[in-house]
């Protein structure tokens, strides 16, 4: 076909398709280089994540994407990594160590991190870094500390007599230990603060230490720090009985043991010296019986223990009985003869009338 101007139309639209043809081929051309760099330039971006540790930990090994590392002298681990769109993985190698011979016990608890969900795994998966981060890794520590008794005097109190020690955390919750002088306790663990991790030193108060069935100290007096204290000494204030008997009426000594039964339902029997005295020192607070043998009658008396204290027991004896009885025989004789006599008396005067 033939315009009116002379020029053949599919000759012009093929020309004008040849030239949208090179109009893309010269824009494809221009835009791959900067599609290019500009995925050069992404791949080029570097992410630094901060790892600290909390507690600060030296020398905690690490795994990211597989690749070992370290925290410093400061408990930190700086990991520089190329941007990418996948995730990371961060592993913690050795959730539980121990050291200074099994002393110090530090064990993983938590990950402050934006995978919330994975906090208490040792390993974080699909880890993110679109930006530069810093996470958190958190460590309990525990303390064996080795503990010992005294008396007020500073005389050692044997172990052998220690029931039970129970120690209250400052977050309330009891430690307690069955006898022996060494016990396990937390002294650091994290605690989130404002969105951070911050390690929180725990420290105890002594609440019980059982002697023979009963308790000697009065709690919230004496204080351990685990972080700080690789041993303990307290205090134990034990009290002194000094037992005696007397006979009730002459006063003189009698018996010839003393038998105690301890707040533990323990009995012991034990001479008396040649003060006639039976001495007890190092005794617990509390409920104790006191039985004299050999003496006589009345012979058993309770005790509330809670000061030093002397227990001075009038005995009625044999002899006491005896002398009981010779004085109202003799009481009663009198009292017959008088009647006797004023009756003889009456009757002379009736007659002398």
């Amino acid at each position: 076909m033939i315009s009116s101007t002379g020029i053949r139309w599919p000759t012009l639209t093929w020309r004008w398709a040849a030239v949208a043809v090179i109009a893309c081929a010269l824009a494809l051309t221009v835009a791959a280089p900067a599609r290019a760099q500009a995925t050069s330039a992404v791949a080029a971006r570097i992410v630094t994540l901060h790892v600290y540790t909390v507690p600060a930990e030296p020398g905690v090994k690490l795994l990211f994407d597989g690749q070992p590392v370290t925290t410093d002298a400061a408990g930190v681990a700086v990991i520089n990594t190329p941007y990418r769109l996948t995730g990371h993985t961060l592993t913690l190698v050795r959730p539980e160590w121990t050291s200074e011979g099994g002393r110090i016990q530090t064990k993983f608890t938590v990950w402050r991190s934006p995978l919330s969900e994975q906090k208490h795994s040792p390993t974080l998966t699909h880890l993110v870094l679109r930006r530069n981060h810093a996470i958190q890794l958190g460590f309990r520590v525990s303390y064996q500390v080795n503990f010992s008794f005294v008396t007020t005097n500073n005389t050692s109190v044997p172990s052998s007599r220690i029931n039970g020690v129970e120690l209250r955390a400052d977050g309330g919750y009891i430690s307690s230990v069955n006898g022996g002088r060494t016990i396990r306790l937390l002294g650091v663990q994290p605690v989130l603060q404002a969105g951070t991790l911050v390690a929180h030193s725990v420290n105890y108060t002594l609440q019980d230490v059982v002697v023979d069935g009963s308790n000697v100290v009065s709690a919230g007096q004496q204080h351990l720090s685990p972080t700080r204290q690789q041993s303990a000494k307290f205090v134990l204030p034990l009290r002194q009985l000094t037992i005696t008997a007397h006979d009730r009426i002459f006063g003189m000594h009698t018996g010839r043991t003393v038998v105690v039964t301890y707040p533990d339902g323990r009995r012991v029997s034990y001479r008396f010296d040649p003060a006639h005295q039976v001495v007890l020192t190092g005794l617990a607070r509390g409920h104790y019986q006191v039985h004299i043998d050999g003496g006589g009658f009345l012979t058993s008396q309770a005790v509330v223990l809670s000061r030093n204290q002397i227990v001075n027991m009038p005995i009625l004896t044999w002899p006491d009985i005896i002398t009981v009885i010779v004085v109202l025989a003799i009481v009663a004789a009198a009292a017959v003869m008088r009647q006797r006599l004023g009756g003889r008396a009456g009757r002379e005067r009736g007659q002398a009338e």
